[in-house]
């Protein structure tokens, strides 16, 4: 009679010194590592086995692809977890004893985020969060609840220099500001309906981990440390000492808060004024207003607006409204919003087109789809002129642009590119704008003839347009 196999024996983990310090933290939100090597994905898998003795502990640990979760977290989830739960492939989870579980999951896109609206964690881990944008992240603390008493709710996070995360990260962490393994208090006032006022108060902390941390890669692998020397500067120096202010990733290197952004002022009439938008359902429909200074060619974006699910008709009668009182020459739409519906045989252009009424004199000019030509004309615009003044500011009232311009970071795959996994709506519809503005007229003609170039026709006095023969695809800026 043939014995029986031996079971499987859970997998004996021991914990380095760094990884032992983050596994021991109290703080409700912390970052781990900042370079390749330091043991931050073992953390994230070994933490939440911590509290599967609290009945009902459920616990979500995030990649950014689902295919970087499937080689990466699962494989050493069944190293880590065999024998001591059951895993459903489909599912994605592990599930133990006392209702508890751990599930693996993904977020691509903003639009996933939506995947996890009525779910439910007292524990959710992030691998790589350079990977991630600001508003996933905390959308995420969302997701963290319980009603167990016995339960402490955190959130826990590994990231190394660069990314689509680098710049929020350094700046949420503190990194290279404030002193590390050290727990700050972050105090939230939040004012009920009732007009109580309460105060919350939480921890966080950043702990750094370096490859020299890894006793286990120092001890049998140290020639890991040759591979990491491979890499380009400062790449290479960024990630063997963590460093986050030597990393070069950043998409719009021109890009200066205290240059390009200014405060809102009242734009006069005479200014001619555009709207460009970025459309989305699930992931965000951007638009901007920007108006243009007739004396100094300076463009000013005075105004944002983000939508989600909202159908194009609403997303017009809110452009409608917001304008109401101001003369807008020009919208530049996304050149798929043309495509007809094969029912109707009716775009979402020409659906948007109609709320603003057939008597708008307002020019529908379909955006310019070229990515290279779109971004170089942004690079354009936050170039300084002679006078040393930029060519473009932006109202500070326009958050979510002046927030997401430093976060752009180059395409891994297209050095012409920025990625497109990060929050880029803002950026696209400022692109679809500026790579499309034109101003071909001379000063003197305009004056003579009393017309202006709104992209692709003209607009004379009696409110008609006279389309013109259109260009080659090329730049062509107003005079300096």
């Amino acid at each position: 009679m043939l014995a029986a196999p031996a079971k499987k024996q859970p997998l004996l983990w021991k914990p380095f010194k760094k990884q032992e310090l983050a596994l021991s933290c109290p703080a409700f939100e912390l970052g781990y590592g900042g370079a390749p090597g330091g043991g931050k994905s073992d953390v994230l898998i070994i933490n939440p086995l911590m509290f599967l003795k609290n009945e009902g502990f459920k616990a979500l640990i995030l990649r950014r692809k689902f295919t970087d979760l499937e080689r990466s977290l699962i494989v050493r989830s069944h190293e880590l977890y065999r024998g001591r739960g059951h895993y459903n492939a489909q599912a994605k989870r592990w599930t133990f004893g006392n209702n508890c579980s751990i599930e693996f999951g993904h977020c691509q896109r903003p639009s996933d985020m939506y995947n996890y609206q009525s779910a439910q964690y007292s524990f959710i881990g992030i691998e790589q969060l350079e990977q991630f944008t600001e508003d996933m992240y905390t959308f995420f603390f969302t997701r963290i609840r319980t009603t167990n008493p016995n339960i402490k709710p955190m959130i826990r996070s590994n990231f190394n220099p660069g990314g689509i995360g680098h710049a929020w990260i350094k700046k949420r962490f503190w990194i290279g500001e404030r002193e590390p393994n050290k727990i700050y208090k972050i105090k939230e006032t939040l004012t009920r309906p009732d007009g109580k006022v309460e105060e919350f108060e939480y921890g966080r902390v950043f702990i750094p981990a370096l490859v020299y941390d890894n006793e286990h890669i120092m001890k049998n692998d140290r020639n890991y440390l040759m591979r990491l020397m491979q890499l380009p500067e400062p790449k290479r120096t960024a990630y063997l000492e963590g460093r986050f202010d030597l990393f070069e990733g950043q998409f719009f290197k021109e890009w200066d808060r205290d240059i390009h952004t200014c405060e809102p002022f009242k734009i006069p009439q005479d200014w001619k004024r555009s709207i460009s938008f970025d459309w989305g359902y699930k992931d965000p429909t951007c638009i901007l207003w920007s108006a243009e200074d007739p004396k100094t060619g300076m463009v000013y974006v005075y105004r944002e607006l983000d939508i989600t699910q909202t159908i194009d008709v609403q997303v017009a009668e809110q452009m409608k409204e917001l304008s109401k009182g101001e003369n807008i020459s020009t919208i530049y739409y996304p050149w798929d919003l043309d495509n007809d519906n094969p029912q109707t045989g009716i775009s979402m252009r020409e659906r948007m087109m109609r709320v603003f009424g057939e008597n708008e004199r307002i020019y529908w000019k379909k955006a310019n789809k070229g990515r290279m030509n779109g971004w170089a004309a942004v690079r354009h615009f936050l170039g300084l002129r002679p006078d040393g003044q930029p060519r473009m500011k932006v109202f500070n009232t326009c958050t979510h642009l002046c927030q997401t311009f430093p976060e752009q970071v180059f395409d891994e795959n297209n050095s012409e590119d920025l990625d497109t996994f990060g929050n880029d709506h803002h950026v696209d519809a400022l692109r679809y704008f500026l790579g499309t503005f034109r101003d071909n007229l001379l000063e003197e003609k305009r004056e003579q003839e009393r017309v202006y170039d709104v992209g692709g026709a003209v607009k004379k006095m009696d409110g008609k347009f006279y389309f013109k023969k259109e260009e080659p695809l090329r730049f062509n800026w107003m005079t300096e």
